[in-house]
């Protein structure tokens, strides 16, 4: 339960509201894909429009590997996930969505939400916990996830997509009332040059928690 710190962090505490959230480290890589700044943290907008934004500063937003993202979760309702993950320019990678007290790894292929790779349940959720993806590249690419510092699962993934230049990214699916925000962001692990991402079209599958 603590600010997310890394390479390079945002923390939506003290910030003054905004809709729709723009910012020059970040871009929105799922269309519609706003979300907005709201009572110090960040949160669907007024159409629950699903959120995805890629770090993209000029601190270096590729990366090797391993990249870590970093995600606080100030609230978490049912059926609204909180969503932080690694994908690279062809927006090819991994997310983890903290959906109540339940998480799942999505994989996505360009653009569109191509399976479950794991999913389970928390021991418990409190308002202000810290979440985790590392995603190390690899045959096969190796995904750990962490809540608090603790690790909530460490898996091998099946696909065997090459990851290229991978960067960090946050936000929101509102699939249900919207009660999910976060409230600070941080990535680990860049390198190289500030990326370039075209904005993706929502495919996202309507794959449920069980």
């Amino acid at each position: 339960m603590s600010t997310a710190t890394g390479q390079y962090a945002f923390n939506f505490n003290g910030q003054s509201d905004q809709n729709p959230f723009s910012n020059a480290n970040f871009t929105a890589v799922l269309s519609p894909g706003t979300g907005q700044i709201l009572s110090n943290l960040f949160q669907h907008d007024s159409g629950f429009n699903h959120a995805i934004y890629a770090y993209n500063g000029t601190s270096g937003a590729y990366a090797g590997t391993p990249v870590t993202s970093k995600f606080e979760v100030h609230a978490s309702g049912v059926g609204d996930s909180a969503v932080g993950g690694c994908l690279d320019e062809n927006k090819t990678g991994f997310l983890l969505e903290i959906n109540g007290t339940a998480y799942r790894i999505t994989y996505y292929l360009t653009g569109t939400q191509n399976d479950i790779v794991t999913s389970g349940t928390l021991g418990s959720f409190t308002a202000d916990d810290l979440f985790e993806i590392t995603v190390t590249k690899g045959s096969p690419n190796t995904l750990s996830c962490k809540q608090n510092g603790s690790t909530i699962t460490l898996t091998t993934s099946t696909y065997t997509a090459t990851l290229s230049n991978m960067t960090a990214v946050f936000g929101l699916f509102p699939d249900n009332t919207g009660a999910t925000s976060v409230k600070s962001f941080a990535v680990d692990g860049l390198s190289g040059g500030s990326a370039t991402y075209q904005p993706m079209i929502y495919q996202r599958k309507t794959l449920y928690f069980i």
